[in-house]
C-alpha cells in the first residue's frame, strides 16, 4: 500500500517509482469515473464529490513532487501529509462509486415503472375485452372493457376462473391449454354471460403471453343479430317468390277453368230453364248447374292464391265483422271447443273487401278446429290496431308490406302446432296435412292478404299450439263503415229491364263465345262474335255504329283485352265495354292500367249476371253522354 512508502529514504530510483503509482492509480480512477459519470449525466452532487477528490489527488501529486525534488529522504512532515491525504481521497473515491451505482439503479427503476405504465395505458387503451389469464386458469387482470363487458369490478373479477366467463366453459379451456402448447386459437364462437344483462356473443382469440394466456374478444353480438334479420328477410323474400310462383301457377289454371265453367253453368242454366217442371232430366241438370257453381267457388280461392282476388273494396269495421261470423262460426266448431271473440266493439276501421275478410276468418278457425281433432280445446279470435315498424314486419310471409299502422286479426288455438317443415308449407296451394281436402283454406288467405296490402304470421311450436296473426294496412283517415251488404248471390236490379241492346262479344274461346251469344239472345239481345282483338276491331272498322256495348275477353292470345280496349278508346269512345275476366272487379281495373271500363262480368257468369252487366254498361255509357 502507498501508506508504507511515507518516511522510508529512496535508496533508488525504484523508490520514486513506487511513490508514484498510489497517486497515478487514483489519478487514473478518477479520470475514468469524471468520464463515465459526464456520459451519463448524474446530478451535481456526485459531481463536486468528484472535483473533491481531483483537488485532494491534486494536493498530494505537488506533495509527492516537492518530497521527490528535496535532496535526501522524503521529511516526516511530508510523508504524514501524504498519508492524511490517502486516508481521505479513498473513501472519498469509494462513496463517489457507491453513489454513481446508487443513481444507475434507481434510473433503471423509473424507466421501468415508466415502461410499466405505458404498457398499462395501452392495455386499457384497446377497445375489445382483454384477459390476462394465469397457469391456473384465473384471471389475473382485465382492461376496462372487459370490466364493463362481463359487468363486474377488477376486484371480483381477478382470481376467478377464465372459463366461467363463457357459457362454453370447455370449449374456452382446451383454448387456453391449445395456447400455451404454441398453437395460438383464432374467432373462437363464444357466449360471454353478464350478470342481470343479455348474454353477448363474441369472437374469442387465445395467445401465450409470458407465463399465462392473454385472451382478446370482439363482440359481434349486433352483426350476428343483423345475420339472422338478413337471413330472415331472404326467406320470407324466397317464400314470398315461390308462393308468387304456385299463385300464379293457380291463377293460370283458374283461368281456363272459368273458362269450361262459364261454358258448362250457361248451358246447364240455359237447359234447366228449358225443360218443363216434370221432366226427368231436371234432376241432372241442376246437380250440373250446382257443380259449376261450386267449382266455380273453387276456382275464385285458386284467383285469390295470386293475391288478385280483391273485389270492390269498402270501409269495413273489423270488430264487428268478427263478433257476428264468431256468432255463426261457434256452432261449426262444437262445443268441445269453445270460440272467444276479443277486440273493440266498434273498429278498426279499413278498406276491404267483406266477404274475402269472412273468408279469411272462417278458413283460420276452421283450420284450428281441424287442427285440433277430436280433442278438445280453445279457439281465440283478437282485433286490435298496432303501429308496426319494419323490424315488427320483418317476420311476416309478405315482405313488401311497409311500416304503419294496422288492423291486426289474431286466430290463436291450442292444439298440437306443428312442426318448422310443415309451417313452411301451410300456403302453399293444394298442401294440406288432413286425410281429405282440396288445400286452398290457407293459401287463398296468403292471397287475400296480399291483395289488401298486408302481412301474415304465423307462430307455431309442435305440441303447444299454434297463433296466425293477419296484418291488414288501415287508412290515414278511418272512412266510415259501408251498409250492411245484402244477402250472398244477391243480383242488383238491372237498370233498363226488357231493353234489348246490340253485343259484340270478343272472346279467344269458341265455346264461351258460343255461351254468351246463347245468355244474351234469350235475354232479347242482338249478338255479333269476334275471335279475338284484330278480328273485333275489323268488325268495328265497319260496324262501330251499329253496337251499343262490346263483351271484351281480358286475357287473350295475341292482341289480349288490354290492347283492343286501348283501341277502341281512342276510335270509338262511345261505345260501352264490358270486361269479361275472372278476376274481381278491382283487380281486373288494375290490369287495365287507368282504361276505364263501365261493367266489369266476372266468370264464370250465368245469364242473369251477363245480362245485367251489359245493361248497366249501356246505362252508364248513356248517362256520360247526358252529362
Amino acid at each position: 500500500m502507498a501508506l508504507g512508502l511515507a518516511g522510508a529514504p529512496p535508496a533508488d530510483p525504484a523508490d520514486a517509482v513506487r511513490r508514484l503509482a498510489f497517486p497515478a492509480v487514483f489519478w487514473v480512477s478518477l479520470a475514468l469515473l469524471a468520464l463515465l459519470r459526464r456520459r451519463r449525466a448524474t446530478a451535481r452532487r456526485p459531481d463536486r464529490l468528484v472535483q473533491a477528490a481531483f483537488l485532494l489527488l491534486a494536493l498530494d501529486t505537488a506533495l509527492l513532487l516537492a518530497g521527490l525534488a528535496s535532496p535526501g529522504a522524503e521529511p516526516a512532515w511530508l510523508a504524514a501529509a501524504r498519508r492524511l491525504l490517502h486516508l481521505a481521497a479513498a473513501p472519498l473515491l469509494l462513496t463517489v462509486y457507491w453513489i454513481g451505482q446508487a443513481g444507475t439503479l434507481r434510473r433503471s427503476e423509473a424507466a421501468l415503472r415508466e415502461a410499466g405504465a405505458r404498457h398499462r395505458r395501452l392495455f386499457e387503451a384497446v377497445p375489445d375485452p382483454l384477459l390476462a389469464v394465469d397457469l391456473s386458469a384465473r384471471v389475473a387482470d382485465a382492461n376496462a372493457a372487459a370490466l364493463a363487458a362481463l359487468g363486474l369490478a377488477r376486484a371480483a373479477l381477478v382470481g376467478r376462473p377464465a372459463a366461467a366467463c363463457f357459457a362454453e366453459g370447455e370449449a374456452v379451456q382446451q383454448a387456453m391449454r391449445d395456447a400455451l402448447t404454441g398453437r395460438p386459437v383464432r374467432d373462437l364462437e363464444a357466449t360471454l354471460g353478464r350478470p342481470g344483462a343479455a348474454p353477448r356473443q363474441v369472437l374469442l382469440d387465445a395467445t401465450a403471453f409470458g407465463e399465462g394466456v392473454l385472451i382478446s374478444l370482439r363482440d359481434v353480438t349486433e352483426l350476428r343479430r343483423a345475420d339472422a334479420a338478413r337471413r330472415t328477410m331472404e326467406r320470407a323474400v324466397a317464400e314470398a317468390q315461390r308462393l308468387e310462383s304456385l299463385g300464379v301457377l293457380a291463377a293460370g289454371v283458374a283461368h281456363d277453368f272459368n273458362n269450361l265453367l262459364a261454358v258448362a253453368l250457361a248451358n246447364g242454366t240455359e237447359a234447366l230453364a228449358a225443360l218443363p217442371g216434370d221432366s226427368a232430366a231436371r234432376e241432372p241438370v241442376q246437380a250440373l248447374v250446382s257443380a259449376s257453381q261450386r267449382a266455380a267457388d273453387l276456382t275464385r280461392q285458386m284467383m285469390a292464391c295470386a293475391g288478385g282476388a280483391l273485389a270492390e273494396p269498402t270501409p269495413v269495421a273489423l270488430g264487428p265483422l268478427a263478433r257476428e261470423l264468431g256468432a255463426l262460426l261457434r256452432a261449426s266448431v262444437g262445443a268441445s271447443k269453445p270460440l272467444t271473440v276479443e277486440g273493440p266493439v266498434e273498429g278498426p276501421v279499413l278498406q276491404a273487401d267483406p266477404t274475402q275478410l269472412r273468408q279469411v276468418l272462417t278458413n283460420l278457425v276452421l283450420n284450428a278446429a281441424e287442427a285440433m281433432g277430436d280433442r278438445p280445446g280453445r279457439i281465440a279470435v283478437r282485433v286490435r290496431e298496432a303501429d308496426l315498424d319494419a323490424a315488427a314486419l320483418a317476420e311476416g310471409m309478405v315482405p313488401e308490406a311497409g311500416p304503419g299502422r294496422y288492423a291486426v286479426l289474431e286466430v290463436a288455438d291450442d292444439g298440437p302446432g306443428m312442426d318448422e317443415p310443415t309451417r313452411a308449407r301451410i300456403f302453399e296451394p293444394f298442401f294440406t296435412t288432413k286425410a281429405t281436402g282440396r288445400g286452398l283454406g290457407l293459401a287463398s288467405v296468403m292471397g287475400v292478404v296480399r291483395g289488401h296490402g298486408g302481412a301474415i304470421q304465423v307462430e307455431t311450436e309442435a305440441g303447444r299450439g299454434t297463433t296466425f296473426r293477419v296484418l291488414l294496412p288501415l287508412p290515414a283517415a278511418a272512412p266510415a263503415p259501408a251498409a250492411r251488404p245484402g244477402p250472398p248471390g244477391a243480383v242488383p236490379p238491372r237498370d233498363d229491364a226488357g231493353r234489348a241492346r246490340r253485343v259484340l262479344v270478343v272472346d279467344d274461346d269458341d265455346l264461351v263465345r258460343g255461351s254468351a251469344r246463347r245468355l244474351l239472345r234469350a235475354a232479347g239481345h242482338e249478338v255479333h262474335l269476334a275471335a279475338g282483338g284484330i278480328e273485333a276491331l275489323r268488325f268495328l272498322e265497319v260496324r262501330a255504329a251499329e253496337l251499343d256495348a262490346v263483351l271484351l275477353d281480358l286475357t287473350m292470345p295475341g292482341m289480349d283485352g288490354v290492347e283492343v280496349l286501348r283501341a277502341m278508346r281512342a276510335r270509338w269512345p262511345g261505345l260501352a265495354v264490358v270486361i269479361s275476366s275472372g278476376w274481381a272487379g278491382e283487380e281486373t281495373r288494375r290490369r287495365l292500367g287507368g282504361l276505364a271500363v263501365e261493367a266489369v262480368a266476372r266468370k264464370p257468369w250465368g245469364p242473369q249476371e251477363l245480362d245485367q252487366a251489359v245493361a248497366r254498361a249501356c246505362a252508364a255509357r248513356e248517362a256520360a253522354r247526358r252529362a
